[in-house]
């Protein structure tokens, strides 16, 4: 191999390697902001909860290891299943995203199968993302949590549109999700253009079997 070739093949990886770092950065933002130590009614559930940390902590550790260590020399195979461990630490961020504002879940068997499908150093791939997903859209709906039925591009892609801050994003009494704008708090009442349930509110007080669409945009209140 030509020293040219070999420069171009090293430049692919080093480029490669540096938008993965920016994926696992993103995949594990929200654990970064975590400063206070949540406390659980249900055992297990404390339990399962500081064993995905500790897991996430330590998975992106060696993570970012491997990358520094083999930023130059990385095979594309090697770069696929960095790929797919940091697609894996994007649903744990996930979960505890969700868990982390719900002190009072309890431990089922979507928790647990969730939990092993994170928890574990098998190799990651599309049939333990389709059964977390399956899981978790069973275990939010447990809570009064509708899952938001747009991939995550979309979501993005109509965040970016409205450019408006967290906490504008609610979901009528059948989850479907609807916009307030300006303050973000609601004014008046309205029928939802899916269901016809009635949304939104008054004097800035939401309906009480309106929501706050958590799933949207992270928010957990309103942005009034």
């Amino acid at each position: 191999m030509s020293p040219k070739s070999r420069s171009m093949i090293e430049l692919t990886i080093m480029d490669n390697i540096i938008t993965l770092v920016e994926m696992l950065e993103n995949a594990t933002a929200f654990l970064e902001t975590i400063s206070v130590a949540r406390t659980f009614i249900d055992s297990g559930v404390q339990i399962l909860f500081c064993k995905l940390m500790q897991y996430v902590k330590t998975s992106k550790k060696l993570m970012i290891t491997f990358m520094q260590d083999e930023f130059l020399t990385a095979s594309e195979h090697q770069l696929q299943d960095l790929s797919w461990e940091i697609h894996r630490l994007k649903l744990a961020d996930k979960l505890i995203r969700f868990m982390y504002n719900r002190t009072a879940i309890k431990c089922c068997s979507q928790l647990t199968t969730m939990m092993n499908c994170i928890i574990s150093y098998a190799p990651f791939r599309a049939s333990d993302v389709s059964k977390f997903s399956q899981e978790f859209s069973t275990y939010t709906q447990l809570y009064g949590e509708a899952v938001i039925n747009v991939s995550d591009l979309e979501k993005q892609s109509i965040l970016k549109a409205m450019g408006l801050s967290k906490g504008h994003w609610y979901q009528c009494p059948n989850g479907h999700v609807y916009c307030i704008t300006e303050c973000g708090g609601a004014m008046v009442e309205s029928q939802c253009n899916e269901c016809g349930a009635r949304i939104g509110g008054s004097s800035h007080r939401l309906l009480s079997d309106n929501q706050v669409a958590t799933a949207m945009d992270g928010a957990t209140r309103s942005a009034w």
